[in-house]
């Protein structure tokens, strides 16, 4: 089991208070009944920082697991977690991150499984071209339920997403890979959907529609460009 052992995340969302970020918190909550402490970066205050860069490829190199929790952008990672990645290959050194393990956790607000296939494959790669030792990864839809709120405030709507990741705290204290047989597979948990995937597309323009109303937006067809 790990004991006293650190993680280095890398939280791949651009917003102040994401989903990513509500996922590692309630991480972090876990690990700290295992004496496991996190050591967080947001990759878009890292990507320009040279010292917050610094200390974040000193800490992977230190710690035992690299975690990147990120959203799918466009069937893709952001770009500041892309050039944050970029930028750790150019430190590339056999002796840093010998031993060190990768876990990712991709999620996206579409429920269909194709949408973060490129960001997962993003990841894999990274980790197998570092020379990581890569875990696996966790990843789910319809994250944007959770709108950067802590999961526990969400109740039932978040259930099924911490679930998700109490298991992958328990694989993780138990040196286990997220995924048994092929690992580069999603960790299978019999989890439904909290709704029928026809009311998505009207709640995630509602959802939306509110959000651009609140941030002032008064023509959301409007194209400027």
């Amino acid at each position: 089991m790990y004991k006293n052992q650190k993680i280095t995340a890398l939280i791949g969302s651009t917003q102040h208070n994401s989903t990513s970020k509500a996922m590692v918190d309630y991480l972090q909550q876990k690990f700290s009944n295992h004496d496991i402490k996190i050591d967080t970066y947001k990759a878009c205050e890292v990507y320009q920082n040279e010292q917050k860069f610094t200390d974040l490829v000193t800490h992977i190199s230190q710690n035992s697991l690299f975690l990147i929790c990120a959203p799918v952008y466009i069937d893709s990672l952001s770009y500041p977690l892309i050039s944050t990645l970029e930028q750790i290959y150019s430190c590339k050194d056999d002796s840093i991150f010998h031993d060190k393990k990768l876990i990712a956790i991709i999620h996206s607000g579409f429920p269909e499984k194709i949408h973060r296939e490129s960001a997962i494959e993003i990841c894999y790669n990274f980790a197998k071209t570092m020379g990581f030792d890569w875990q696996g990864v966790v990843d789910f839809g319809v994250s944007s339920i959770i709108e950067g709120k802590p999961l526990k405030e969400l109740g039932i709507a978040s259930r099924w997403i911490r679930k998700s990741l109490d298991e992958l705290v328990e694989k993780i204290v138990n040196k286990e890979k997220v995924s048994s047989g092929v690992i580069r597979k999603s960790l299978n948990l019999p989890i439904p959907l909290p709704i029928p995937i026809k009311w998505f597309p009207p709640i995630l323009n509602f959802m939306i529609n509110r959000k651009l109303k609140k941030e002032g937006v008064e023509d959301i067809l409007a194209r400027p460009y």
